[in-house]
């Protein structure tokens, strides 16, 4: 039994009492008590046997949550690989295949269920309403009534439907229950995301009535040339098994690559196999929800974090249980544990959330391509802008290329207009947008068209500054400046890292000046500019202070797909995968929020960002972009600008090669980590000089130094970048380097008695932090990390 968090890779043995024998299986989540005070903990069985008398040591489990596993081999060994590849322990590893919770359960909920041999009794024989009687019986007004609906029911109701249905009260239940003529189970039950009065299902029934009907599965639309194209190769690896093939569809925005996805789909449905769509984004998720379940009904489960652990859960069993198999979701969701796998899809494949910020720090694209290898199921990454590393291996014949070149119905792409923000101030406008884009605005709103504003940066201002002193006020646990933020409850100042807020001064800490002023803009700065502009339009702003709550991105998007606003101000949540017809106008405020970080991705992450929002508009028609930089010559604008893919990737490659960065090596970032900036300086020190001595031919080590964000919640942070051929070669060079142990011990066992944790030389017991000193020093290990901050 692995217990997540405890002792790293080492497990438990504990005893199984005869009411719980059968029951308890390989995958199931079981409570059981754990260290001297029996503190109750939740654990995943990973083996059952029968043995020799049991120890005394070894104590019983104390309670089964799961009757049937939620997953299975495949999932287990999956995990397993993740342990190993992503240093983390076992148990770590299988947490993320519960995202509802490793202590989650089933939602129960009491039910009223006719008696067996019911039917039989009353075979033949009518029920008299007005006398109460049936079968011999003879039965008060309410109780005909609960019998007549059960009956009318198929035998079984909920107990508040079958109370609310027939006004009768807990105690005509409870009579009939003692007369053996109906009994009262608890039934698990569905926790439905989509209902409520916030879900998609009812807000689309405010402008909709039928949509508050059942979903009933829509009909196909013919797909082009190019569309068709995809699909048959696609079908044909299907055809010979999958065997885990893997494709790359580069599809220009609005090429039709979601019809791709629904097709294939559909194809893995007629030939008795499920699918896993993952989203990067969770404003993405209703929008692609909505299609699928348009297309495929109640066959599709939805999972993403701002779900309640109770829906994640009941999704999560849909899945196990067969009764969904067409999940959508983001990252986590590649863990589904659906039946017959057939197909899985990474839809915006370039997008860094698909990996995982902490322990297990996974890709999905990579769990994906390893899952598939292992389930024989095909894997579709999808983008207009494809990673380096995705079109590099498309190309040298690792992954199928598939190619959508034109949008659907041959709409032109949109030009894009590049605004030099240096001369926009040196004619003397301060303003955050353009006259230009200003313009373009008016123009857009008077013809009722829509259009959608990207800024990457959410709050009031950037930061605080003190015109006195020079003062900025910085978060005293990252070093960090305070965003300002003004909101219902007046204005403050927040750390974007750690989550910090404090009051907003009147004056300056330093020098007690009133002389402070706001600096930057974020998109709250920007709402405020636009709606005294343009005092007429509906304005609406997307980002993560204002969509808040399970579905408060789909209340936002279906406000502006209903014409509710003209404009839709956002960060990056507006830059990926949203169609809205009505849009003919996007304007980028500053195209050069990403450009300069320290990090080799810097110029590829604002290419796709420019590519993506610029891709939004003319998607029904005629459509322009408004592009503000001060970098107007820099490759990423003008290529990015010009829709131009291919030239960048040769750009790019050849700058990459140069520096010899993915795609042409692969890397791995060691992060070491303490409250006390000398011990953590000197712990990466002596970690960087054990890795020299041990690092094999065709590897180099980059640092140690301190990372950009050099402190982070109280912690100050250095880092090793290891670089090498391949994944496996940098984890064996990481392993080395650390000093690793098995954490299971000689014999792979441990008794959950023993107190004695076997560690290794620091006294840490989680393998990806083994070289980590006393003090709090912490060492992590990051495999293909996404960026070097």
């Amino acid at each position: 039994m692995a217990i997540p968090g405890k002792a790293g890779d080492r497990r438990y043995s504990y005893l199984v009492h005869p009411p719980m024998a059968g029951r308890v299986k390989c995958g199931s989540r079981v409570v059981v008590p754990f260290g001297p005070g029996g503190r109750l903990l939740t654990g995943f069985v990973l083996s059952v046997g029968e043995g020799e008398s049991p120890r005394a040591s070894i104590l019983p489990i104390a309670d089964l949550i799961d009757e049937a596993p939620l997953i299975g081999d495949n999932l287990l060994e999956l995990a397993s690989w993740m342990s190993e590849v992503y240093f983390c322990s076992l148990g770590k590893a299988l947490t993320v295949l519960f995202p509802g919770g490793s202590g989650a359960r089933a939602r129960l909920l009491a039910h009223a269920c006719l008696a067996e041999g019911w039917r039989e009794a009353a075979a033949g024989r009518s029920m008299d309403g007005r006398s109460g009687h049936d079968a011999g019986v003879n039965y008060g007004p309410r109780q005909a009534a609960v019998m007549e609906r059960l009956r009318e029911a198929g035998g079984i109701l909920p107990v508040f439907s079958l109370m609310e249905d027939t006004g009768a009260a807990h105690a005509s239940l409870a009579s009939l229950a003692r007369r053996g003529v109906l009994v009262i189970r608890k039934l698990p039950v569905d926790r439905d995301p989509f209902a409520g009065p916030n879900g998609p299902d009812a807000l689309a029934a405010l402008t909709d009535p039928a949509a508050a009907a059942p979903v009933v599965p829509a009909a196909p639309p013919p797909l082009n040339p190019a569309q068709q194209a995809a699909v048959d190769t696609v079908r044909r690896a299907m055809e010979g098994g999958g065997t885990g093939r893997g494709f790359l569809l580069h599809g220009v925005t609005g090429s039709g690559k979601t019809e791709v996805y629904l097709a294939l789909v559909e194809e893995a449905l007629r030939r008795g196999k499920s699918s896993i769509v993952l989203v990067p984004e969770i404003s993405l998720t209703p929008q692609t929800v909505g299609r699928f379940r348009q297309r495929f009904g109640d066959l599709t489960a939805v999972i993403h974090s701002r779900l309640s652990p109770g829906e994640r859960h009941d999704a999560w069993r849909r899945a196990g249980d067969g009764r969904a198999w067409v999940v959508v979701g983001t990252r986590s969701a590649v863990f589904a544990p659906v039946k017959r796998l057939g197909l899985i899809v990474l839809d915006e494949e370039h997008s860094p959330s698909y990996k995982q910020a902490d322990e297990p720090r996974y890709h999905a694209a990579e769990v994906a391509i390893r899952r598939g290898v292992a389930e024989g199921a095909t894997v579709l990454l999808g983008s207009a802008t494809p990673s380096l590393e995705s079109y590099y291996a498309a190309r040298e014949g690792k992954l199928g290329l598939l190619a959508l070149p034109a949008r659907v119905g041959d709409l032109r792409m949109p030009p894009v207009s590049v605004v030099d923000m240096r001369e926009e101030l040196r004619s003397g406008n301060r303003a955050h947008t353009s006259r230009i884009l200003q313009d373009a605005l008016q123009e857009t709103l008077a013809q009722g068209g829509q259009a959608i504003l990207l800024l990457n940066r959410r709050g009031e201002a950037s930061f605080l500054l003190c015109r006195r002193c020079g003062h900025v006020p910085r978060c005293p646990r990252c070093e960090l400046s305070l965003t300002g933020h003004h909101g219902t409850q007046g204005r403050s100042l927040r750390c974007h890292f750690c989550g910090l807020r404090r009051g907003y001064p009147g004056r300056c800490p330093v020098c007690g000046s009133s002389h402070l002023r706001e600096l930057g803009a974020g998109t709250q700065r920007i709402e405020g500019e636009l709606r005294g502009f343009f005092p007429q339009a509906g304005i609406l702003r997307l980002d993560s202070d204002s969509a808040s709550g399970k579905w408060g991105h789909d209340r936002i998007l279906r406000e502006f797909a209903e014409g509710r606003a003209g404009i839709l101000l956002g960060t990056q949540m507006v830059a990926k995968g949203l169609d809205f017809p009505g849009v003919t106008l996007v304007g980028i405020l500053n195209a050069d929020t990403s450009l300069h970080l320290p990090d080799f991705r810097a110029s590829e992450r604002t290419f796709q960002m420019i590519a993506q929002v610029s891709g939004r508009t003319g998607r029904a028609g005629e459509g322009k972009v408004i592009l503000q930089t001060y970098n107007p010559d820099h490759y990423a604008v003008t290529l990015a600008a010009s829709h131009d893919y291919e030239t960048f990737y040769r750009e790019e490659s050849r700058i990459r090669g140069v520096m010899g960065f993915p795609p042409f090596s692969r890397l791995a970032a060691l992060h070491i980590s303490g409250p006390d900036e000398v011990m953590v300086s000197a712990r990466a020190e002596l970690l960087a000089s054990r890795l020299r001595e041990i690092l094999p031919a065709g590897c180099d080590l980059l640092g140690p130094a301190p990372a950009p964000f050099h402190k982070l919640r109280g912690r100050y942070r250095w880092q090793i970048v290891l670089r090498g051929p391949d994944r496996e070669t940098l984890v064996r060079a990481c392993r080395r380097g650390l000093e690793m142990r098995d954490a299971r011990g000689k014999s792979g066992v441990q008794s959950n008695r023993a107190t004695r944790k076997t560690r290794n030389d620091t006294g840490e017991t989680n393998p990806a932090r083994a070289a980590a000193a006393p003090a709090g020093i912490r060492v992590t290990v990051d495999v293909d990390p996404v960026d070097l901050l």
